[in-house]
């Protein structure tokens, strides 16, 4: 398995991206946010922080059937 250490910092560095997400509801940025989060599951196809962070991002955007299989 790669080294998680990329991926947490990748994680923390979505996290007041994902709260903006929350509070605006800008669907573009958080589409800019899940094409990150697309490589990150391509290096850590099975790790739960990335589907977690995603589901967040999917959550925010309205996109709540996805969230939910992320979760």
């Amino acid at each position: 398995s790669a080294d998680f250490r990329y991926a947490d910092q990748m994680i923390k560095e979505l996290i007041p991206i994902a709260q903006k997400v929350a509070d605006s509801g800008d669907k573009n940025l958080a589409n800019s946010a899940l094409e990150h989060i697309k490589i990150l599951h391509e290096v850590y196809p099975d790790e739960a922080k990335v589907f977690a962070i995603e589901g967040d991002f999917l959550y925010y955007s309205g996109n709540l059937e996805a969230a939910l299989f992320c979760y």
